[in-house]
Parts: structure tokens; sequence; C-alpha cells
């Protein structure tokens, strides 16, 4: 029997593929919640200061998500 697994767990599994590519810039990413089908997450290590995040790699990861699960209305960077 498949075990049916939560949003955030999903959207947890989805980031964990693609950590190691992050990691490697010694970068990171987290879900910080869902709420009303808006993904909020926050980039931590070299990833906040990375010039690249806000133009390419945090639109890249957006549609990632969003084309991967089609209950996903938004997707928040809470980076600061």
């Amino acid at each position: 029997m498949r075990e049916v697994l939560s949003k955030e767990d999903l959207v947890r599994e989805f980031l964990e593929s693609i950590k190691p590519a992050l990691l490697r810039h010694e970068g990171d990413v987290e879900l910080h919640k869902i709420e009303d089908n808006v993904i909020y997450l926050k980039f931590n290590g070299a990833c906040v200061d990375c010039n690249v995040r806000p133009e390419s790699m945090f639109p890249m990861l957006k549609m990632m998500l969003m084309n991967k699960f089609p209950w996903v209305k938004d997707v928040v960077d809470l980076t600061v």
C-alpha cells in the first residue's frame, strides 16, 4: 500500500532532491510553511547573499514547484 504524504512532506521531499546542488555552493533552502496553498521558503548559507538567487535561482525554483504541484498558488522567498 502506498503512503499518502502531506503537502509539506511532498515539498520537503522535492527540496531534498535539489539540495545537493545548493550545498555544493555552500547554500541551502528550507520550507518555512505552506499556507493557503502558498509555499514560503527561506534560503540559508551562501544563498542569502548570492546575487543569482533573486534573479534566477528563486524564479527557477518557483517555476519548478508550481509545475510539479498544481495546487501551488504562489511561492514566496522569505530570505532577508
